[in-house]
């Protein structure tokens, strides 16, 4: 499949996503306002915390390896230590949540008579990992269609339960069906393997120590990013709400949102289709050429979805929210394009993941995700609101910089190595 193939198969998953998006995102704003909002935005980047440490950030090497392995017998060990390790993690994942889940809540949302909320985070977050991890496997496969049918099926059932969750029972119907959006594709990603039988048999093979090692360094960048970026987030939320007020940190909200479904196409196809071709390319000068090729079909859609959005940003804070969120127009200039930077970076980081280089994407990402946070305090400081936008641009700016220099100098030492045949990225 080609970029372009890829790219309308991810999209039209997207164009889902982004109207479901459009239609939640409308319901909580007439529902639960700005302060709800914010609240709603806790829950949801700590499920995708809680995802991402329960998937035991396997799923990035998963895709390379099922990729890389023309043996279906060597695949599928690598997928079985996958979901062994998937299951260690879901359950000290579960473990702690429930443990911790009062203190948890008072903190992210404050009431700790939310604790509920963060179990059905948890249980959210299991069923989103294992989708993960099952969509890694396709991505590795090269079957887009079916990672998109999956996606557009889980996103389907959980807007309806969503909009009905919210209308009836407010605050705490969102909180519920924002955890709900993330575990029913996982739900439907499982259903989906349980009647494939050439990929049932992959998960009868026993793990293997060679696998685990294989995943390991996948496992150490992945639980980075899914840590580290995420925890950078709600500490800026969280310091947003307290110096300044919930409902200043739900016009920011709205924003990150907005940022998240149009750029969510972007990820998508990084994950599903760049990784592993990125993954299989060995040349110096076929990996530099598949990094252009893919920045320059990139970048320019998502300048373009960025000028259009700023173009419009005062009907679409009417169409997507309520009149109460019009403050969070002044925060858009900023927000996108920081948003542009943050994907050319992404495709730089997403060389990293694929060629294993571990150090380097840890280094970046926590260092990077602290610096979000305190230039994000320094920055509200002078700034107000508009300081998280401000600091966000040029955060993401500093981290393409750092990341294109250490993809340059990596590819100048493969030059050096003799030629090995890769396939092309068409």
């Amino acid at each position: 499949m080609t970029l372009f193939r890829a790219s309308l198969a991810t999209g039209t998953a997207t164009l889902v996503r982004i109207l479901a998006g459009l239609v939640l995102n409308k319901v909580f704003a007439i529902y639960v306002g700005p302060s709800g909002l914010a609240q709603v935005g806790q829950v949801g980047t700590l499920v995708g915390l809680m995802s991402g440490v329960g998937s035991g950030g396997v799923s990035n090497g998963v895709s390379r390896y099922v990729a890389e392995y023309r043996d279906d017998d060597q695949a599928a060990r690598v997928v079985a230590t996958a979901l062994a390790v998937a299951l260690v993690a879901v359950t000290t994942m579960a473990a702690l949540s429930a443990l911790f889940a009062e203190r948890i809540a008072a903190r992210l949302l404050d009431s700790p008579d939310r604790a509920w909320v963060i179990h059905v985070v948890a249980a959210a977050s299991a069923a989103s990992a294992l989708s993960g991890l099952l969509s890694a496997v396709l991505a590795g496969m090269k079957r887009i269609v079916p990672i998109t049918l999956i996606g557009i099926a889980g996103i389907v059932i959980a807007l309806i339960c969503g909009v009905a969750l919210t209308v009836h029972f407010g605050l705490a119907g969102a909180l519920a069906a924002t955890c709900l959006a993330a575990g029913i594709p996982g739900i439907v990603a499982l259903i989906y393997f349980c009647s494939r039988a050439d990929l049932r048999t992959w998960i009868r093979v026993r793990p293997d120590r060679d696998s685990l090692r294989r995943l390991g360094r996948y496992s150490v960048m992945a639980l980075t990013a899914a840590i580290a970026g995420p925890t950078s987030v709600i500490l800026v939320r969280d310091h947003a709400a307290t110096t300044l007020s919930w409902q200043d940190a739900g016009y920011w909200q709205g924003v990150w949102k907005l940022s998240e479904v149009y750029l969510s196409f972007a990820a998508s196809l990084l994950s599903a289709f760049v990784l592993p071709y990125l993954a299989a390319m060995r040349s110096a000068d076929v990996l530099r050429n598949g990094l252009l090729h893919v920045l320059r079909t990139l970048i320019p859609m998502v300048a373009a979805a960025a000028l259009a959005i700023w173009l419009a940003r005062y009907w679409i804070v009417r169409l997507v929210f309520t009149d109460a969120f019009l403050p969070m127009a002044e925060l858009f200039w900023l927000q996108l394009i920081g948003d542009v930077v943050k994907i050319a970076a992404w495709v730089f980081a997403y060389f990293l993941v694929a060629k294993g280089l571990t150090f380097a994407y840890v280094a970046t990402e926590l260092v990077f995700s602290a610096s979000f946070y305190l230039l994000s305090v320094l920055m509200i400081g002078r700034l107000g609101l508009l300081g998280i936008t401000a600091a966000y641009a040029l955060n993401y700016l500093v981290y393409l910089v750092t990341l294109a220099i250490i993809v340059a100098t990596h590819l100048r030492a493969l030059a050096r190595v003799p030629a090995v045949s890769s396939p092309p990225l068409v």
